[in-house]
């Protein structure tokens, strides 16, 4: 059950999880994309071709997607640091109210990049 008020290292906790799971991801992007350079110099069908332009424009997207994702939990950090440095005596007792949307931006993000990963290792898989 999610609360509807979290106290500051909760939240500066969720932050850090967040922004260790979208630099693994953005870490995992460099190790495929040379994949789909290798699957370009092997086949020159219009079937892989299309292929690897859909796979590369999604890691380009994703890639945006993560920087900007980043971008908004950091503002969001930042703001609750500023908050706390303002607000000294107490902060540990003060609650905030939840980030459900981060949390859905998060949760939207694991699905379609586990969607993605999926799929270009089926596509791989078609053709390596």
């Amino acid at each position: 059950m999610i609360k509807d008020k979290l106290n500051l290292s909760d939240l500066h906790f969720e932050h850090t999880l967040w922004n260790n799971e979208l630099a693994f991801y953005k870490d995992e992007l460099s190790v495929l994309e040379p994949r789909i350079y290798e699957l370009s110099t092997k086949y020159t069908s219009k079937e892989v071709l299309e292929g690897i332009e859909h796979f590369q424009n999604q890691f380009l997207i994703q890639k945006q997607n993560i920087h900007d994702l980043q971008h908004d939990i950091n503002a969001h950090e930042k703001n609750l640091a500023g908050f706390a440095q303002d607000n000294p005596v107490g902060i540990d007792r003060l609650y905030f109210s939840n980030h459900a949307p981060f949390r859905q931006k998060m949760e939207k993000q694991r699905t379609i990049y586990h969607d993605l990963k999926k799929g270009f290792f089926l596509f791989l898989e078609k053709w390596m």
